[in-house]
């Protein structure tokens, strides 16, 4: 729980360049696309490991951003596609940057190749509760210094 806490604060961080609401929510959903699918496949259909490992790798994500965004409607399906991707890549980099004891996490090559690779910035123990206070304390510092620039302005 407190993994996907951090991907929602990254997604909201990550989509400020957005303006659209709509837009924003999209690039927050594609960030934790890939641990919803995995966590579905995992519990909900009770399938081995294998099966949910594919959620996060590149050809994964396109995927599950193609089968999300035909959820919506014609005229939105492109833009819905691209954000979710979008927001799911971040995710991919953000997993890719755990130390898994050099086992690596993200299998970037996956269906070519099974090779997975790592960036072992921080460590997979206890990282999300190290992450997730600094998280959502960038989250609140970023939206409170634009809602004081709204104000300013206003």
């Amino acid at each position: 729980m407190p993994d996907l806490a951090v991907h929602v604060c990254a997604g909201l961080l990550g989509s400020k360049f957005l303006r659209d609401p709509a837009g924003r929510a999209l690039f927050v959903a594609g960030n934790c696309l890939p641990d919803l699918a995995s966590k579905t496949m995992d519990l909900g259909f009770v399938s081995p490991p294998a099966f949910s490992e594919a959620t996060h790798t590149p050809f994964g994500i396109l995927c599950l951003a193609y089968a999300a965004a035909m959820l919506f409607e014609e005229g939105w399906r492109q833009r819905a596609f691209l954000l979710l991707a979008a927001g799911s890549l971040l995710h991919l980099l953000m997993d890719a940057a755990k130390d898994c004891l050099g086992c690596g996490v993200i299998s970037w090559g996956f269906p070519l190749s099974l090779h997975r690779w790592e960036f072992g910035l921080y460590p997979v123990e206890g990282s999300p509760w190290i992450l997730l206070p600094g998280a959502l304390a960038a989250v609140l510092l970023v939206e409170g210094l634009g809602a004081l620039r709204r104000r300013g302005s206003g």
